[in-house]
Formats: C-alpha cells, sequence, structure tokens
C-alpha cells in the first residue's frame, strides 16, 4: 500500500476516534503506529516517527490535500474531507 493511502487510513483512523480535525505530527504519530517500519525515522525506525514522510503525502500537487481527500483547515492542521472519508471506506472495504 502506498504512503498516500497509508496516510489517508490513518486520517480516517483518527476522524472515528473523535478527532474531526488534528494536526500534522497527530497524524505523524498514528501512521507511525501503525507501521513503524514504514514511518520511521532513518536508523532509528523504533524510536521516532518521520514526519517529513507524512508532509511528503500531504503537501504538492500529488498531495492528498491537492487531492482534496484532506483538507487544511489551519496551520499543520487537517481534516478529512467527505471525498477522503468515502475514498478511505472503499480501501477498507478492499473495493477499488
Amino acid at each position: 500500500m502506498s504512503l498516500h493511502c497509508e496516510v489517508l487510513l490513518a486520517s480516517h483512523k483518527l476522524e472515528l476516534a473523535g478527532h474531526r480535525q488534528f494536526s500534522a505530527e497527530r497524524l505523524a504519530v498514528t501512521c507511525y503506529e501503525n507501521d513503524r517500519s514504514k514511518f520511521g525515522l532513518r536508523d532509528y525506525e523504533l524510536t521516532y516517527p518521520d514526519v517529513t514522510k507524512v508532509y511528503i503525502s500531504l503537501m504538492g500537487y500529488r498531495g492528498l490535500v491537492a487531492r482534496r481527500l484532506l483538507e487544511k483547515v489551519g496551520p499543520k492542521k487537517y481534516s478529512l474531507s467527505v471525498t477522503g472519508r468515502d475514498v478511505a471506506k472503499r480501501i477498507l472495504s478492499g473495493a477499488t
């Protein structure tokens, strides 16, 4: 599964836990808790998350914000869009 999908699913997990809005750092920690090897800081994978990997998935013209799967609601604050929620549910259900 791609980093973008993993970040989207972590956003969905945060929303289900009651966090309608969340910081990039909270999202990074959630991604890290889901998969330490994929979201861990190089050479410190078992100890520290790599926030940069999450920022890369959020920003840029191919990022989750540009694709309207997440909405930027403030400085380093995000929420899952309606489209993002639907895509996350489809991924979780195994649909393509």
